[in-house]
C-alpha cells in the first residue's frame, strides 16, 4: 500500500509521465461527472483541477509544476510535483473547497495509488486523510471511504473526524476488508456513503469474488454513534 507524502511544500520541481491508472473514488455528483469514463487517476486529478481553478480562482492558481493554494491573511501553502518520471514521484490536483470545514483539498497522485490532504483556510494545517471528506449535516464531523479491493494500493477504510475549531480530530476507523493488501473471505469495502442524520451513516458494502476477481455491491450497513461511541449495527439493528 503506497504511503501519501504528509505535505510537500516548496520542494525540487520535474515533468514526465503520469501515475498508473487506477478507479476513481466516490466524488460528488458535479465532480464526478468531469470524470465520465476515465479510469486513469492523474487524468481524472488534471479534469477536476482544471474546473476548480476556473471557478475559484481566489483559491487556487497552478504555476508549471506547483499548485498555490491561497489561504486566509494572504496566506499561502504551495505544493511541488516532484520526481514524477520514476516510481518515487507525486503529483498534486486541487480538488476543491469545503467552506462548512473551512478546508481545501488537495488530491496527492502516487505512482501507484492516491491520497488527498486537507488544507486549513485559516491556519494551514495539513491533514492526511484517504478519500474526499463527506460533511455531517450539522458541520460537526466529516467522514471518508476509501475502496481498493483489487490491488491494495490505497487503503481499504472508514474514517470519521470530528472538527473541533479548526483542527480535525479523528474519532474512528474501521478496516472492513481485514487488512491492507488483501481482503478476508467475508471481507468488504465501503461505496455511495452518506450522512443520515449527525450521528448516522449508512454505506453500501462492495465485495471481491477472489475467483473471478468481479466485484459486487451487496447490502448496506448503518454506522451510528451511541453513547459517545461508533459502531456498525447488523441489518437487525437497522431502525432501533
Amino acid at each position: 500500500m503506497s504511503t501519501v507524502p504528509a505535505a510537500a511544500m516548496l520542494v525540487a520541481c520535474s515533468s514526465g509521465s503520469p501515475p498508473r491508472s487506477e478507479p476513481a473514488p466516490d466524488m460528488s455528483p458535479d465532480i464526478a461527472a468531469l470524470c465520465q469514463g476515465v479510469i486513469n487517476a492523474y487524468e481524472c486529478g488534471r479534469r477536476v483541477e482544471q474546473y476548480q481553478l476556473a471557478r475559484l480562482p481566489q483559491y487556487a492558481a497552478r504555476t508549471g509544476d506547483t499548485l498555490v493554494v491561497r489561504l486566509a491573511a494572504g496566506q499561502e501553502a504551495r505544493f511541488v510535483d516532484r520526481n514524477v518520471q520514476d516510481a518515487s514521484g507525486v503529483r498534486y490536483a486541487y480538488h476543491e473547497f469545503l467552506p462548512a470545514m473551512g478546508y481545501h483539498v488537495v488530491q496527492v497522485l502516487l505512482y501507484e495509488g492516491t491520497g488527498y490532504q486537507l488544507v486549513g483556510h485559516a491556519t494551514g494545517n495539513i491533514v492526511p486523510v484517504h478519500a474526499p471528506p463527506l460533511v455531517s449535516p450539522d458541520g460537526r464531523r466529516f467522514a471518508t471511504a476509501s475502496e481498493d479491493l483489487e490491488s491494495g494500493y490505497n487503503p481499504t477504510a472508514i474514517q470519521i473526524w470530528r472538527l473541533d475549531g479548526h483542527a480535525a480530530v479523528l474519532e474512528w476507523t474501521l478496516e472492513p476488508a481485514g487488512g491492507p493488501i488483501r481482503p478476508a473471505p467475508d471481507g468488504w469495502g465501503p461505496h455511495d456513503m452518506r450522512w443520515i442524520t449527525p450521528t448516522e451513516l449508512r454505506v453500501m458494502q462492495v465485495r471481491l469474488d477472489a475467483e473471478t476477481n468481479v466485484r459486487r455491491v451487496e447490502g448496506e450497513v448503518v454506522i451510528r454513534l451511541t453513547n459517545g461511541e461508533w459502531s456498525v449495527l447488523n441489518q437487525s439493528d437497522i431502525g432501533s
